[in-house]
């Protein structure tokens, strides 16, 4: 089970990734459901399907 401390550091890479790539918020929802999706099929499988 994760920890508050590993929940800040993966909601701060979000923010980052999101700083540095959205240029509408479409985009910045768009990164946010990706990574949703990612996560969930890290969790599942043990990959990182963004790595890809």
């Amino acid at each position: 089970m994760s920890t508050n401390a590993q929940y800040d550091s993966q909601l701060e890479t979000l923010a980052q990734l999101i700083e540095a790539k959205a240029k509408t918020i479409e985009e910045a929802a768009n990164i946010v459901r990706n990574a949703k999706t990612t996560s969930k099929a890290t969790q599942n499988t043990g990959t990182d399907m963004s790595k890809e």
